[in-house]
């Protein structure tokens, strides 16, 4: 009976290790790489950090940055947030001192601010200086909320940027090749 529950114990660790830590998905759009944390719950500092401390295909990640509605809806429709209760974190932020509630917005990255998908822009929380995912969709999918980057969130969606090194497009473009030559023959 011990074994049975060990091995039952062990299996349901399995699977919930897996499905928690899933692979990164491709979004062709841009090539990049992403991946919904919900590990714990922090501020957005925290996962910040915990994105920087990440790692997929030798690529850092990063607080994902949404930079078109086709990027939004793509997230929207390819990620569970349901069992979030406090949203997600993005890779956003708004400069000090800017002109409240939608000025000097910035992505993390350094990329265009040219694209935004606001559901809720009010302070009404106080200083809400970070972006987070929002509770309502539109056409875009999921909207966006400002939020004070000292709060707690459950998740953070966690990009990377993987771009394939020189000598794996080389060694694909020769096989390839050999390929070709070879049904040509």
């Amino acid at each position: 009976m011990k074994s049975v529950t060990l091995s039952l114990t062990v299996v349901v660790a399995v699977l919930f290790f897996a499905t928690a830590n899933a692979e990164p998905i491709k979004w062709a759009g841009n090539g990049h790489y992403y991946e919904l944390q919900d590990s714990c719950t922090t501020d957005w500092f925290g996962w910040n950090s915990y994105a920087a401390s990440q790692t997929f295909m030798g690529t850092q990640g990063y607080l994902a940055t949404i930079t078109s509605a086709d990027e939004n809806l793509w997230i929207t429709n390819n990620f569970d947030f349901s069992s979030n209760a406090y949203g997600c974190f993005f890779g956003a932020y708004q400069q000090p001192n800017s002109q409240e509630p939608d000025g000097g917005w910035t992505w993390i990255t350094g990329e265009e601010w040219n694209y935004t998908n606001w559901g809720g822009l009010n302070n009404s929380l106080g200083i809400e200086d970070v972006l987070m995912r929002h509770d309502t969709k539109n056409a875009d999918g999921w909207t966006w909320n400002d939020y004070p980057s000292t709060y707690p969130s459950d998740c953070a969606l966690i990009e990377y940027s993987v771009v394939p090194e020189p000598s794996t497009i080389a060694l694909l473009a020769s096989s390839l090749a050999a390929l070709f030559l070879r049904r040509k023959n």
